[in-house]
């Protein structure tokens, strides 16, 4: 159970550090606001 507990937290943080990556990356080239939310992030990343 405590390996999936550090495993899970290791996940989180995988995935806020992409999310801040992406949206500076994001910003950085203009894009408009509704383009700028996790649930679009997530839906582009799965296509």
């Amino acid at each position: 159970v405590d390996d999936a507990i550090y495993a899970s937290k290791q996940a989180v943080s995988k995935v806020q550090y992409d999310w801040k990556e992406a949206k500076r990356l994001m910003e950085d080239i203009s894009l408009r606001p509704q383009f700028l939310t996790f649930r679009s992030w997530l839906w582009a990343f799965a296509t």
